[in-house]
């Protein structure tokens, strides 16, 4: 905190599910006499960012299924983390694309 101003300067990167939030007590004092002063209470929230990206584990699946799988199978679990905290963490999944190889011809269809 700067004395003859009174801004208060971030001096590094806070941690958010370290230092969730801080308090702390700014005591200012005048030039008289007797010095008379004055305490604030300050509390800052940290807010956290979406910092990283999620990841699947393993990042690349090939699979098989059978033709005569009953429709609504369950053909693979796809497992991916975030380590980002509280709800940046959560996951939705979106298929882009759908491969789909049959007699040797691929067809691409995008689904949005």
């Amino acid at each position: 905190m700067d004395p003859a101003t009174g801004v208060i300067t971030q001096k590094q990167p806070i941690s958010q599910p370290t230092y969730p939030n801080m308090t702390f007590t700014v005591l200012a004092s005048d030039g008289g006499q007797p010095s008379l002063n004055s305490t604030a209470l300050v509390f800052i929230v940290v807010n956290a960012v979406n910092a990283h990206a999620p990841e699947f584990t393993p990042p690349y699946v090939e699979m098989e299924t059978r033709s005569d799988s009953p429709v609504g199978s369950s053909v693979y679990t796809l497992n991916v983390t975030d380590p980002d905290s509280g709800k940046l963490s959560a996951c939705d999944f979106i298929l882009e694309v759908c491969r789909v190889v049959i007699s040797n011809r691929i067809f691409m269809q995008r689904h949005f």
